[in-house]
């Protein structure tokens, strides 16, 4: 595996996919981020069996492959690089990172042992704006925000034990009536990831046991 990305693109994806990385479970594998390699692109993914962040980036690539590199070495490397490009050359689990005159080796994680993310298929698409979630995110929510669907309007529905917040969109939707909680975290995590505008729709596809989010080049999948 071997391929040459922008350092600061690379740099930024890594810390917001980091945020899905586990923290708290000392399991080498989802204590660092996938990496894989296509024929252009460079996908990153964090993932903690509960709230997962996938992105993709240009990148030139010699060799497609995959490996997982602890996501805090990585990040902590990365950010000491010099603007410009960096390079990966992966033999095994063997990673070497070079960028102009500095080298780093480390070792990496066999991709196999990466736990797979949930897909959403055959699920209910919607779209909302960034700004409403946001308003809603800002009001109390205390372990999650409840989502009520029905024919074209969507009810946002938050607690915290003593206070109720209820927000009423008219969306476009079609599917059947459905109702779930997304976590608090996932909430919080997706905000960070809304442009400074908040004038953008992100995209929801919800499935029965998990829901993506997707905003620019980022996805958020979450129970």
């Amino acid at each position: 595996m071997k391929f040459t990305c922008n350092t600061k693109e690379l740099s930024e994806a890594c810390s917001n996919v980091m945020r899905a990385v586990s923290t708290k479970v000392t399991i080498p594998t989802i204590e660092g981020i996938l990496m894989e390699c296509g024929s252009d692109t460079l996908s990153l993914t964090g993932y903690d069996f509960e709230f997962g962040i996938n992105t993709t980036l240009q990148a030139s690539v010699v060799e497609p492959g995959a490996i997982v590199i602890n996501a805090k070495v990585i990040s902590d490397i990365i950010r000491k690089l010099p603007d410009g490009k960096v390079t990966f050359e992966i033999s095994g689990t063997s990673v070497s990172i070079i960028s102009g005159a500095a080298q780093y080796n480390i070792s990496g994680i066999d991709a196999d042992d990466y736990p797979e993310l949930p897909s959403v298929s055959g699920g209910y698409p919607l779209f909302l704006n960034e700004g409403v979630l946001q308003n809603m995110a800002s009001k109390p929510v205390h372990t999650g925000l409840k989502f009520e669907l029905t024919q074209n309007q969507l009810r946002l529905i938050g607690v915290d034990g003593y206070r109720l917040a209820i927000r009423t969109e008219t969306v476009k939707y079609d599917g059947e009536d459905i109702s779930f909680i997304v976590p608090k975290k996932t909430i919080r995590e997706l905000i960070k990831l809304f442009s400074a505008e908040n004038d953008k729709d992100i995209s929801i596809s919800v499935g029965k046991r998990h829901i993506v989010f997707d905003v620019d080049n980022y996805s958020i999948i979450s129970r």
